[in-house]
């Protein structure tokens, strides 16, 4: 199995509150910029971070699936998850969404946009837990 990369999104939860503090920043930025009169540097400044961070999230959020099973990497490589195939004890997935039932982690839930994307994924997933169990 070749390796796959994409981009992942976490659970509905976590990507819920990320990115309303991303439209806070937005919000924040906009609502500085029309109580000054003419170009403020602190609202352009709060966009340009709000900006880079929401950039930094998405791609920093990576699901690797390879032939020893899969890794959801992060920003910080302490909330990095790598789990074989053997301890994924089995998988759901709707219409966005993929949730993992591992040993190690529990529950593990993840976002994928794209409808390929998911499929691709899916697909991969359920080919390496059929591997594994022969």
């Amino acid at each position: 199995m070749p390796e796959y990369r994409t981009h992942y999104q976490p659970a509905w939860i976590d990507f819920s509150m990320f990115w309303s503090m991303i439209v806070i920043g937005i919000s924040l930025a906009t609502i500085v910029q029309l109580e000054s009169t003419k170009p403020s540097l602190l609202a352009t400044g709060i966009a340009i971070v709000t900006v880079l961070v929401a950039i930094i999230q998405v791609l920093l959020h990576r699901l690797v699936v390879h032939e020893q099973g899969l890794k959801l990497v992060s920003l910080f490589k302490s909330n990095t998850l790598e789990m074989t195939w053997p301890e994924i004890e089995g998988f759901t997935f709707g219409h966005l969404t993929v949730i993992l039932k591992t040993k190690r982690y529990g529950q593990v839930t993840f976002v994928l946009f794209g409808k390929k994307r998911k499929q691709k994924v899916v697909s991969l997933i359920q080919k390496g837990l059929k591997e594994s169990a022969k």
